[in-house]
């Protein structure tokens, strides 16, 4: 069994900080067979089993859990075999870049017999955010490209002021915007500047004290961190400068998250993160889950030996 990473161009990630880095990493340290796969030289062929350029790598685990010295290293050929692992983790936005690479990665599923970790068509037949819905304590939220259904939610949120707003397919915070009932124009010029759909949620002021983030890998607990917006700020995400303190979530609300990752293992995604806000899931991150540094930083152990053991 060899585990492949497919990956975004490494410039673009955060190295020390890296889930997919982090977990690769301690595959190779358990002594695993582990490469590196950039997503500009993946490719498919109908008439061969092309074999794919990927990478082995150099890295060290500090005692902290933050990662140094990553590097990749010699460069190879690998045709893919039965039984290999493919772990899909190029970070969204779900666009049609990341669907090419999806629709491409199950083509090399079902030609080479492989796994693929998070499934990629599994994980795209969900919407991080939307699948909350599904959940009584999910936020109160509406989903709509026409201003007047906006208009409509908040005019009847008659105990809130102040709304956020954010696109469906985006991540880290990016897009999210703060807004009140006396800048309506703010939405409507967006709406019609963007024409997408997007979700508006009345604010909770207790975001300022955090959000907590719970990691999941085939149902089982990993571990909880709560995620503290920078003062100031309203966004918990730790790429807005948000700070990470221990949490550890309540027994209800893990026993929830594993019945929705139940449901989520049938379509083969296995490691599943959830934001959770004042008791309530906001969001089901599927795609490319993170925090497993600052997971296993503030709870002083590696949280993937579960992941590691599985293989």
């Amino acid at each position: 069994m060899r585990h492949v990473f497919l990956i975004d161009p490494v410039e673009k990630l955060k190295l020390h900080k890296d889930s997919s880095l982090f977990l690769a990493t301690s595959l190779k340290l358990a002594g695993h067979d582990v490469y590196f796969l950039i997503t500009t030289d993946f490719m498919i062929s109908s008439y061969s089993s092309t074999p794919l350029k990927v990478y082995r790598f150099e890295a060290q685990i500090k005692s902290d859990f933050y990662m140094e010295g990553f590097k990749l290293t010699n460069s190879l050929e690998l045709s893919f075999q039965k039984g290999d692992i493919l772990h899909f983790r190029p970070d969204p936005p779900v666009d049609g870049t990341y669907l090419n690479l999806c629709w491409m990665s199950q083509i090399l599923k079902e030609k080479c017999k492989i796994e693929i970790v998070n499934d990629s068509i599994g994980a795209i037949s969900y919407n991080e955010k939307l699948l909350s819905f599904k959940e009584k304590n999910s936020l109160k939220s509406l989903v709509s490209n026409n201003f007047s259904h906006f208009e409509d939610f908040m005019n009847q949120s008659s105990n809130h002021t102040d709304f956020i707003i954010k696109p469906l397919n985006l991540f880290s915070g990016i897009g999210v915007e703060k807004i009140n009932l006396s800048s309506l124009d703010v939405l409507k010029k967006r709406l019609i500047d963007s024409k997408d759909y997007l979700m508006i949620q009345p604010f909770d002021s207790s975001v300022v004290n955090g959000e907590v983030r719970s990691i999941f890998w085939d149902g089982d607990y990993l571990g909880s961190v709560l995620k503290v917006p920078k003062q100031g700020s309203f966004l918990s995400n730790t790429s807005q400068g948000s700070s990470i303190e221990h949490y550890e979530l309540e027994k209800d609300l893990q026993d929830q998250c594993r019945r929705i990752c139940k449901e989520l293992s049938e379509v083969g995604v296995r490691l599943v993160a959830f934001d959770i806000l004042n008791k309530n899931i906001s969001e089901v991150n599927i795609t490319c889950p993170s925090l497993l540094i600052e997971l296993s930083h503030i709870h002083q152990k590696n949280v993937t030996e579960k992941i590691i053991a599985s293989f």
